[in-house]
Order: structure tokens, then sequence, then C-alpha cells
């Protein structure tokens, strides 16, 4: 009655007192009552800020009846706020997996990152799973699962999950996911399937100008010049500040002997970030090949003060 009323003082007093009150040999409590009882306390002792005290009604239930997933829950959330994370994913495990579906897809969720991030992955999986399995529209837990299978380096997996996303939804899937994932089919030299995700994501975000320039850094690997050249100058249509599309815009056009525009491009960079090494050194070669060496130089030098160990300019310089 206490508890119910928010009267959480006179609450713990009761359920202490009732605790502590040793019945009659034909009166002996039922364990289940007692069990009850002592969640009951941890829980009021929790509510008015006692997690300590809290955390000991919640393992007495526990020893009692070891299959309570309110117990386990609750000490679980305690020791993780305590900062004992891995002794809070002990009973976060034992809770969810008595059970699953008393739980919420987001519980789900914020449990399996803590093992994620714990490079605990197969349990990690098994919760994003479980999210899934209760919420099969729940766009987050894809997003979850996603990244935990990014983190593993599964490209495969992770568009096989999308697309098995796309027929439940087309929305669940964002267009950053699809960037993700082409960045990390990049880093796996799969240059093919990173086109695809980029393109993917442009159709989902056609503003997007991260995806318009990672598409034109893939199509740069392929040296397929102009292509990238589109991709760069979609992306600057869209970001006109972004100033890694002026480098590789710049230095798109210099492969192509366009040096005039290259460096128009180069410096238009440098003027956004005046200590991008990188385009200061394209552009001393750009103008090298047009024979203005003293522009060159200038352009050299500025490159090796922003990165003194930047041997190639050292040795351009050189010769």
């Amino acid at each position: 009655m206490y508890q119910a009323q928010n009267q959480f003082i006179e609450a713990i007093a009761s359920y202490t007192k009732g605790l502590q009150l040793q019945p009659e040999p034909s009166e002996q409590l039922d364990d289940t009552i007692v069990s009850t009882t002592c969640i009951k306390l941890g829980d009021a002792l929790y509510t008015v800020n006692r997690p300590l005290e809290a955390i000991s009604q919640y393992e007495r239930a526990i020893a009692i009846a070891p299959n309570s997933v309110k117990a386990h829950w609750m000490l679980g959330r305690i020791l993780e706020a305590q900062g004992w994370t891995e002794l809070a994913l002990q009973h976060y495990r034992e809770a969810m997996t008595l059970d699953p579906e008393f739980f919420t897809p987001e519980s789900h969720i914020n449990v399996g990152r803590l093992f994620q991030e714990r490079n605990f992955y197969t349990e990690a999986t098994n919760f994003f799973a479980n999210a899934l399995q209760l919420k099969p529209d729940y766009a987050p837990a894809y997003a979850a699962m996603g990244n935990l299978l990014l983190a593993q380096g599964d490209v495969a997996a992770v568009a096989k999950l999308y697309a098995e996303a796309e027929t439940v939804d087309l929305d669940l899937i964002t267009a950053k996911q699809y960037n993700d994932l082409g960045i990390a089919c990049i880093h796996q030299h799969k240059l093919d399937e990173a086109i695809a995700h980029f393109q993917t994501a442009i159709q989902i975000q056609p503003d997007y100008a991260d995806a318009h320039c990672n598409l034109g850094n893939t199509y740069l690997q392929q040296e397929n010049l102009r292509e990238a050249i589109i991709c760069f100058q979609e992306a600057l249509s869209i970001d006109p500040n972004f100033e890694e599309v002026y480098y590789n815009l710049g230095t798109s056009l210099a492969k192509l002997d366009r040096l005039d525009e290259a460096i128009t491009f180069l410096h238009a960079a440098i003027s956004i970030r005046p200590n991008f090494a990188d385009a200061h050194y394209n552009l001393a070669s750009a103008l090298v090949k047009l024979n203005r060496k003293d522009l060159a130089t200038l352009a050299y030098n500025h490159a090796i003060a922003l990165k003194p160990d930047y041997a190639q300019p050292q040795w351009d310089l050189g010769l």
C-alpha cells in the first residue's frame, strides 16, 4: 500500500520488518513471497537512491528464486549505473535469456551494444536478432546489426541484411548506412560493390554530398576520371565548402592534363583549408608541368612546412 502511494520510506520500513519477522513453523513463508518482497524492497530502495542496499535485496531474491527475471534485470541496471558493467552484463544476459519477450527491442539493442563494446560479438548478435524478431520493422535493430557486422568486416552479410530489410520496408535503411557499407567495401578493395552502395545511398538521398564524393573517389581509384569528375562536381553543387572535393577534383583534372582548371580547384581547397599539405603538393606538381617553377617552389615549401616528414615534395624540390 505504501509503495502504491509513493510513500517509499514507509514501504521500506514495512518490507524490512516483514522480512525480519520469524514466523512460526506452521506459518513458514513461501519462497515466492519472500523473493517478491525482496524485489519490492529493492525497488523502493532504488527509488530513494540507496543502490547498494537495493543490490543486496535483489541478490537475496535471486538466491531464493534464481529465475527471477525482474531481480536479474534490476540488478543489472544498478550494477551498470555503479560502473560495474561486467557484472551487470551477467544479469542482463540471464534476465533476457529467461524471458526475451518481456523486454522491448530497444532494451535488447542497448544490452547488445554493451556486449559489442567488449568484443563479445556472438552475444551482441543474439540480442540484436532478438530485437528484430520482436519487431521486424525496427530500423534501429537493423542499424545495430549492420554496424556490428561492419565491425567484423563482413560486408556481404551487411548487404544481405539490408536487402532483407528492404523486403519489410524500403525506408528502414538510411543513405548513411549504405554510404558506410560502401566505404567498408573500398577498404576491402571491392570497388564495384562500393559503387553500387554509394549509388543506392544517392538514390535514397540525392543531396548527400559525402556519397557523391565517395562515389567519385571510387571511380578515381578505377582511373575512371570522367565519371569521378562528374561526381565531384555534383558534390560541390550540394556543398560548396567541401574542401576534399576541391582537392579531388583538382587531382582528377591534373591527371587529364587540364592543368589550369586543376590549379583553380587546388587553390580553392587551400583557401578553405590552408594547412592542407597534400593540396599544396599537388598544386606544386601542376605548376611544374606548366613550367611555373617559382610558384611551384613556393607550393612545395608550403607542403614541407606543414608536414616536415613529407618526403615526396622534398625529393621533387631537389630535382
